[in-house]
């Protein structure tokens, strides 16, 4: 770990040793927000500074001096032996910090777990938002009311300081100092890494700190995709997936086995709002009442609403429903609920079901509505274009429009007419004008691509919704 001596400066103003920073100007100004652009910075290792009494270096007044090149602080009265023995303190106290970081790493912990350490330390509150403003973790003392907070992009904030490229930004907002650090492993954006205090003061010291808990984050994630998949929980991968792209099934099935969860279940998701004030006092207890409502469910808070992913058989379903219902206080919280759905990789669209069903119960004011129960009423309020309701449109069925751009062979309208003839093959065949051994080796291949059962009714009415939704164009591929 590398140490500036702003590091030495805090920790004896801490220690009650009165010192004067004399630190030169190109590390900017110290009575505001401070960089750490020393031409000295990121070179002072243990013993790297000189110490050595004032009346030597050249300035009689002072019992004692130490410095790095230009750099120095000065102490009138304690003397070099107790500069030394505090400033090894102080360096086997940030190294036994810096260790600990390790150690939840390599003992399977959690990036909670990194950000609180971090706290404990650098004693402001720490949190790791997401590219919409979102906390996804979070240390112990981090302001609920910054749960909203828009972060927005730095660059465009009134006041914004640029630092040292380790550092990249930090700006006042009010009355609010936020220090933050984009975080990017293997050219993936992860999110920002954020400092928060509540007077427009950082201390100097701070931004070593930070690097290094930066650091610590990082290599979590990097140390090597097995340790990270081992560290990560099946609440953290949920929250990680809701805004994924490509979601990683093998992680999910790897986790869900290594929790004991059972296999080829369905999952559905439930959004649970607070619509009062009074509501968001009670969202931690309320997650640890449904947390015990089914073992093989994740429930976390994101973004001020509690989300419920349920995994479980189509039959338990309207029994975790009811718990759910049950659970929550119909005067304080409304509930949305997605679709059912299969595959971990429907994650994000499910998670945009439970929203807008949330949305609905909070405007008809009503405790409960799931997307089933309205899905005719968003068709026909919404248009075509529509980003929400694209979301209902199966995955399964891009998968079909994007070999019919290819190869031109029709699957999507051999699908579609398969199924509202009731599966029937020659019904089919015979709306299509082809053979029946053509609908044959069609119908074979569709099942070879689709990750879902046909068979299935939940599957056959999803299907169907998501055609009507994508409309003729969609069906006919144009």
């Amino acid at each position: 770990m590398y140490f500036s001596l702003w590091n030495f400066a805090d920790w004896f103003s801490k220690e009650k040793i009165v010192c004067i920073p004399s630190i030169s100007k190109d590390t900017a100004d110290i009575h505001f927000l401070s960089t750490v652009n020393s031409r000295n910075c990121n070179q002072l290792l243990q013993g790297s500074a000189t110490i050595c009494d004032g009346t030597l270096a050249g300035y009689p007044d002072y019992r004692t001096v130490m410095f790095k090149g230009e750099d120095m602080i000065l102490f009138p009265s304690a003397t070099p032996s107790q500069i030394i023995n505090s400033g090894n303190q102080m360096i086997e106290t940030f190294f036994r910090w810096e260790d600990n970081l390790h150690d939840i790493i390599l003992n399977k912990g959690t990036i909670s777990s990194l950000l609180t350490a971090g706290e404990s330390m650098l004693h402001f509150p720490l949190a790791i938002i997401s590219s919409d403003s979102g906390v996804l973790y979070s240390s112990t003392n981090w302001p609920l009311s910054l749960s909203h907070f828009d972060f927005g992009s730095p660059s465009e904030k009134e006041g914004l300081y640029s630092l040292n490229p380790m550092f990249r930004t930090i700006y006042a907002e009010g009355t609010r100092t936020i220090l933050t650090q984009s975080l990017i492993s293997e050219k993936n954006y992860l999110g920002e890494l954020i400092a928060f205090k509540g007077v427009p003061k950082f201390s100097p010291g701070d931004f070593i700190l930070f690097q290094a808990l930066s650091t610590a984050i990082l290599n979590y994630f990097d140390i090597n995709e097995r340790l990270n998949e081992l560290g990560q929980s099946l609440d953290s991968f949920f929250i990680d997936a809701l805004f994924r792209s490509y979601i990683d099934t093998k992680k999910f099935h790897s986790l869900s086995a290594n929790a004991g969860w059972p296999e080829n279940l369905l999952f559905s998701l439930y959004c649970i709002r607070p619509i009062k004030e009074d509501s968001f006092k009670q969202l931690d207890s309320l997650t640890s009442v449904l947390k015990n409502i089914v073992p093989t469910s994740s429930c976390f808070i994101y973004k001020n609403d509690i989300i419920f992913i349920s995994y479980s058989n189509a039959d338990t379903i309207s029994s975790v429903t009811k718990q759910i219902r049950a659970s929550v206080p119909t005067d304080c919280f409304v509930i949305g609920q997605s679709l059912l759905f299969d595959e971990c990789y429907n994650l994000p669209n499910g998670y945009k079901q439970s929203i807008h069903a949330a949305n609905y119960a909070q405007k008809l004011k009503l405790q409960f509505i799931s997307t089933e129960d309205i899905l005719p009423q968003i068709i026909f309020e919404s248009s075509g274009d529509n980003e929400w309701l694209h979301s209902l449109i199966h995955s399964d069925l891009l998968k079909l429009m994007e070999i019919d751009r290819t190869g031109h062979q029709e699957l999507l309208k051999t699908l579609y007419y398969f199924l509202i003839l009731g599966q029937s093959g020659s019904a089919a065949a015979d709306a299509l004008c082809i053979h029946r051994n053509t609908l044959r080796y069609r119908i074979n291949k569709i099942k070879s691509i689709l990750s879902v059962d046909i068979n299935q009714p939940i599957v056959i009415d999803q299907l169907l919704a998501s055609y009507l939704i994508a409309g003729k164009n969609f069906i006919f591929n144009k």
